[in-house]
C-alpha cells in the first residue's frame, strides 16, 4: 500500500499528492483527530492506504487517487462503524440471475 507506492519511482510524485490531498480532505471534514500514539487517552486506530490510478479511455493516467482506510470494526460504542458498498454491476448480475432462474426478489434495508 503506502509504502509500495513510494517505493514506485515513476509514479512516486502523484502517489504522494493523492496521499496529502487526502489527508487534507479528512481534516477539513474533522474526520479525525491527530495524536501521538504515546500520549493517546483512547484506543488508536490502525488504518491502511488504498491507491488506485484513474485512466482516460485511452490508458493514460488521468490521476492518482489515495484513500485512508480504518479498521472501524474495531471501535468501541454505540454508533455505526462502517457501511456496505455494492458495485453496481453487482447488483445489476444478481437481479439478471434472478430473473432468469424465476427467483423471487426482496428489497430490505440492514
Amino acid at each position: 500500500a503506502f509504502t509500495e507506492a513510494m517505493q514506485d519511482t515513476d509514479n512516486k510524485e502523484g502517489w504522494l499528492m493523492a496521499a496529502l490531498k487526502e489527508i487534507r480532505e479528512l481534516e477539513a471534514k474533522g474526520t479525525w483527530v491527530e495524536v501521538n500514539i504515546s500520549e493517546a487517552t483512547e484506543k488508536v486506530l490502525p488504518g491502511t492506504w488504498e491507491f488506485q490510478k484513474k485512466r482516460t479511455p485511452d490508458g493514460t493516467i488521468k490521476k492518482f487517487k489515495g484513500r485512508y482506510c480504518v479498521r472501524g470494526d474495531l471501535q468501541e460504542g454505540d454508533f455505526e462503524t462502517f457501511s456496505l458498498v455494492v458495485q453496481w454491476r453487482t447488483i445489476r448480475l444478481v437481479l439478471i440471475t434472478a430473473m432468469t432462474l424465476g427467483w423471487v426478489t426482496v428489497c430490505m434495508d440492514l
